[in-house]
């Protein structure tokens, strides 16, 4: 149920903040063969318990797991689940808070190449903007480079539709 998945990630959270990297190396393969899970349900409980895992550790004790994390989110973001992509959305997010723009490099650009192939790249994508809306000053130079094709001029309007005030500074990038 929800609850309970909410409730096991603010646990895993906790034991993280009380125990930090004592736990890290036990927690993160755990998290990453889950979201091989058939079961969206086990999907998304991992994708909210990473979320609950970054947002209690300290920077430094992440950095040697960035590494490891980063294709997991990236994989959670273009899930056929709506939900499993919710929480990777708040996975990034959090995740983001730690590594900036580095996380963002290391997912945006692919999620952008998944776009002619992987119809649900582009929700991925919305679940970054949504998370971290200032991402959209990165997206844009790829998908407003002239000539705007008709699968372009889509995703840009899908992704307005996340953006929101975040895109009125770039919209001379468009026009």
């Amino acid at each position: 149920s929800d609850e309970r998945r909410g409730t096991a990630s603010r646990c895993l959270g906790e034991l993280v903040r009380k125990l930090g990297e004592r736990v890290l190396p036990e927690v993160f393969p755990i998290l990453r063969d889950g979201l091989g899970s058939d079961a969206a349900a086990t999907r998304e409980g991992v994708c909210l318990g990473l979320a609950e895992v970054l947002a209690a550790a300290r920077t430094e004790q992440l950095e040697e797991y960035l590494s490891d994390v980063v294709p997991v989110i990236r994989d959670a973001l273009c899930d056929e689940s709506e939900t499993v992509r919710n929480a990777a959305g708040g996975a990034f997010d959090a995740m983001f808070r730690h590594g900036g723009a580095d996380v963002a490099s290391d997912i945006v650009p692919e999620l952008l190449d998944k776009l002619d192939d992987d119809p649900v790249a582009l929700e991925g994508l919305k679940q970054v903007l949504r998370a971290q809306p200032k991402i959209l000053a990165s997206v844009l130079p790829k998908l407003a480079t002239p000539p705007i094709d008709a699968r372009a001029a889509a995703t840009l309007g899908a992704l307005a539709e996340v953006a929101g005030p975040a895109l009125p500074p770039h919209l001379e990038v468009l026009f």
